[in-house]
């Protein structure tokens, strides 16, 4: 802990986490995330960058260079979670103005404007707080990754499997009472881009109904695309 909080990325830790832990993210998770931020930190130092230069060009570097790094199968297995939670810390320090997502005279990409786009939606057309604005940009950002990583944005081929597959992937990650997180933030970003044009009306629809109860998690399945969620999560876990 020590190294991390005296690294470049240590002042910004701090409220990463409590952010983390106010949304619902498992103990486990938030250990695999700042192990991640560890190792980025680690490399940022050995490159002599700070914090204000971590662009997506800097992430895109690192998370390259992570997958080839040889590492212990233990560990290796916990690399897509440790990527997923520099990301996610990335955004967040993007989000905060303490880097740019895009360098200087960089031009922003499609999937910037769209974020954008979807920043001013939410926070003119629907009057959304700006803590809900950044759990949902943090989590429409993530869909944009894991969808189309370094390919061309195009809206138009987000399938229902797409978006269950994800809201899965993040639903695994929360707590049982933080599993709408995900769910909330996906059917916010559909209907923005149904209304936009960009995807088929009705596309939200796909996103899977779960609702927490004190005692246990409690799912409903009210169409197809709840059942092959919940198959896929059994399945995954």
């Amino acid at each position: 802990r020590a190294r991390i909080l005296h690294g470049p990325l240590g002042s910004h830790l701090d409220t990463y986490v409590a952010s983390l832990c106010k949304e619902g993210y498992s103990a486990v998770v938030v250990r695999c995330y700042i192990r991640g931020i560890d190792v980025f930190g680690t490399w940022l130092s050995k490159r002599e960058l700070r914090v204000t230069d971590v662009d997506e060009a800097i992430v895109t570097r690192f998370c390259g260079e992570l997958g080839r790094r040889n590492v212990p199968s233990g560990t290796r297995r916990r690399l897509p979670d440790m990527v997923h939670g520099v990301r996610g810390f990335v955004a967040f320090l993007w989000a905060q103005g303490v880097a740019r997502r895009c360098s200087t005279g960089q031009p922003p990409t499609e999937a910037d404007k769209w974020l954008r786009y979807f920043n001013e939606y939410l926070g003119h057309e629907r009057g959304v707080s700006l803590g809900t604005r950044r759990t949902y940009l943090r989590y429409a950002h993530a869909f944009v990754e894991a969808r189309f990583g370094t390919a061309t944005l195009d809206w138009s081929i987000v399938s229902a499997d797409d978006v269950a597959d994800f809201v899965c992937t993040q639903s695994g990650r929360l707590k049982p009472s933080s599993c709408r997180a995900p769910v909330t933030a996906m059917r916010a970003l559909l209907r923005f881009l149904a209304s936009s044009g960009a995807v088929r009306l009705g596309l939200d629809r796909a996103v899977p109904t779960v609702r927490p109860c004190a005692q246990a998690e409690v799912l409903r399945i009210n169409s197809p695309a709840d059942a092959r969620f919940h198959v896929r999560c059994a399945t995954q876990n």
